[in-house]
């Protein structure tokens, strides 16, 4: 069974760049452009994990993981916060607001393909 996952980042080479780390034949990639656009796609198609900057116009992805989190649908829904705030106070709101785990750009492949297939991995369902 295929797994979905958006990549939300309103840079496009960030998100074609996590595609090509994520690429592995039992998952999918969506890609949105800001918060907004990845709110509308998720009240479209379900997505098993998400992938979400922080800094981006329309909605942030702080503000994205809460209107996800208050929806039934995405409460247990993995989502990792790919940003280039590392601060200790970005990371603390990053997890108190419901990201299952935090990467810190610059990143590489091992970084955010880990994270992520540990994610996906806990929640397979066949």
């Amino acid at each position: 069974m295929q797994k979905t996952v958006l990549i939300v980042d309103d840079s496009e080479s960030i998100r074609n760049l996590v595609e090509v780390y994520l690429e592995r034949e039992e998952l999918e990639i969506v890609q949105a452009q800001d918060g907004a656009d990845a709110l509308e796609r998720s009240r479209e198609q379900h997505f098993d994990l998400i992938v979400t900057d922080i800094n981006m116009p329309n909605l942030n992805g702080y503000q994205l993981i809460e209107e996800l989190r208050s929806n039934p649908a995405y409460e247990d829904v993995p989502i990792v916060i790919l940003s280039s705030l590392g601060h200790e106070q970005d990371i603390e709101y990053g997890y108190q607001v419901g990201a299952n785990a935090y990467v810190v750009k610059p990143f590489d492949r091992e970084m955010i393909s880990g994270q992520v297939y540990s994610l996906i991995d806990q929640n397979w369902i066949s």
